[in-house]
């Protein structure tokens, strides 16, 4: 009796248990194949158990038969966006054709009632095609829909805000964002690190020490959470390095030299011209180089500048010292 397999799918959603609700829906499927009604629900019940490709075959399909039903191009824009460019190179321009057909067909249609997870998938999609501005708007849509659920999402308008420079307003978000029930994660810190560090550089540029000092202490506590969830991460330590330089200018205190020397431990000497960490092992061994030649350690700093003439045969500071590798 082909209805009762359709119903306990639903029953089965409804509790939760998507899996048996799939397998449910494939057997009225088998027992009754012209069904678009069922089409439409198996599509639903792949995307819900993250079956992305098929749930997107399924809904082509059945949008040929019913184009005008909103609930498809829903999930079918939702499906492509979880997909990926991985797997499907057009994954992200597809879907925001179908979250745009989306929003039109169900434009037409008297009291449809939008959540917060339809300008969501729009925002992320658009931000994926390289239109991040369009994009932060209607993730901001969906935070003021779902302020609680989708308290998270300031995170990711943060990130597009650092993508853009515009380092006050991705601070502004992360900082919201941290206030979130799941607070901020090791990526989070980093691009707010980054953020504050760069805010800090320009702060600097207009002669506002004071507000620089401040950022560049915000940014070396960010880049902290990073080195301490991330303890193998190179770019954390480099970045951290790059903060304290920064802190004590005068060398007073040398804080910057931990953070360097763990850094340039964790690249090995293969990866050293890597473009990821190549000006990072300059920057961190000439600041070494420099900082043991001024503790009167010229074999510790002849290590460090060799590294740079290995990685970087035509700098010059290099090549100045090795003229002269007895430090003065």
């Amino acid at each position: 009796f082909a209805p009762a397999h359709i119903e306990i799918a639903e029953l089965y959603h409804l509790s939760g248990m998507e899996a048996k609700a799939l397998e449910a829906i494939k057997k009225y499927m088998e027992l009754n194949q012209n069904s678009t009604y069922a089409r439409k629900r198996y599509a639903s019940f792949l995307f819900l158990n993250k079956n992305y490709n098929e749930a997107i075959m399924e809904i082509i399909e059945v949008t040929k038969k019913d184009p005008n039903d909103p609930f498809m191009w829903r999930i079918l824009s939702y499906s492509y966006f979880e997909l990926g460019d991985k797997t499907e190179k057009e994954a992200y321009i597809k879907g925001l054709d179908a979250i745009n057909k989306f929003f039109s067909i169900s434009s037409a249609k008297q009291d449809f009632k939008y959540i917060a997870d339809d300008y969501k998938y729009k925002g992320m999609l658009l931000s994926k095609c390289g239109k991040d501005s369009l994009g932060v708007e209607e993730i901001a849509k969906a935070i003021t829909l779902d302020s609680v659920k989708n308290c998270e999402l300031n995170g990711e308008i943060g990130k597009l805000y650092s993508k853009g420079s515009k380092w006050d307003k991705a601070i502004y978000y992360y900082e919201k964002k941290a206030l979130c029930v799941k607070g901020l994660n090791s990526q989070d810190y980093f691009d707010l690190g980054k953020s504050y560090f760069y805010l800090a550089a320009a702060k600097q540029k207009e002669k506002n020490e004071e507000d620089a000092q401040k950022f560049f202490v915000k940014s070396d506590s960010a880049f902290s959470k990073v080195c301490q969830a991330n303890p193998t991460f190179p770019t954390g330590f480099f970045f951290r390095g790059r903060v304290n330089v920064q802190l004590d200018p005068k060398l007073e205190k040398m804080s910057a030299k931990p953070y360097f020397e763990k850094a340039v431990s964790l690249v090995k000497p293969e990866e050293r011209t890597l473009p990821a960490y190549k000006s990072g092992i300059i920057l961190a061994c000439e600041y070494l180089g420099y900082v043991f030649c001024k503790v009167k350690d010229a074999e510790k700093a002849k290590e460090y500048w060799t590294i740079i003439k290995e990685v970087d045969p035509s700098n010059k500071k290099a090549i100045e010292f090795f003229k002269n590798p007895v430090c003065k």
